[in-house]
């Protein structure tokens, strides 16, 4: 079996409906996880229970990743300074992000090698752990934060962001004939 990243963005022609293509995805997998992880202690590394943890492994290793330099890299920089409450918003967030990386490097090696070593009660408080930091935070971007950014990032900065988003990936976004941007 073949495991690959699936891209969670629909498109990249709206750079915050990217950031939400991601908050619905990991928000989704989070609870995945939290199944897969329950199995494996209940039944073993069986094939599917493997197959499933290590899909999750890469999904949440390069999804996380990602989203974080979305976020850090993209979207931060450019409403910096416009507002003193997004400013404290996004220190806290990067705060998250840190958090959350470090939840997921003691859940990640089980899930990398489900085979290597039988689940016990503590990984997984490790991965509900993970799951509560990353769900706390989303639902924290989704509720709080992502709503006074959209009154402030116009239409024109929105498609910008979509395209340095698409960069992150070292994707190209592509046209079609309404122009709005696909990704290849």
């Amino acid at each position: 079996m073949e495991f690959r990243f699936q891209e969670p963005a629909r498109d990249f022609s709206d750079g915050l409906q990217v950031l939400r293509d991601y908050h619905d995805s990991l928000l989704a997998k989070g609870a995945e996880l939290l199944h897969c992880v329950a199995a494996l202690q209940d039944q073993g590394a069986t094939k599917t229970n493997a197959q499933r943890a290590v899909g999750l492994h890469l999904y949440f290793t390069r999804a996380n990743h990602l989203h974080h330099q979305d976020e850090e890299k993209g979207l931060f920089p450019l409403i910096f300074e416009r507002s003193i409450l997004l400013d404290g918003m996004m220190e806290r967030l990067i705060l998250d992000h840190q958090e959350i990386e470090a939840a997921w490097t003691l859940v990640a090696p089980i899930l990398a090698a489900p085979e290597s070593r039988p689940v016990t009660a503590e990984i997984r408080e490790a991965a509900a752990a993970f799951e509560k930091l990353q769900r706390d935070h989303l639902t924290r971007e989704n509720e709080d934060f992502l709503p006074k950014v959209e009154e402030l990032v116009r239409t024109d900065e929105r498609k910008n962001l979509g395209v340095n988003l698409a960069g992150i990936r070292g994707v190209q976004p592509l046209y079609k004939r309404d122009r709005k941007p696909i990704t290849a």
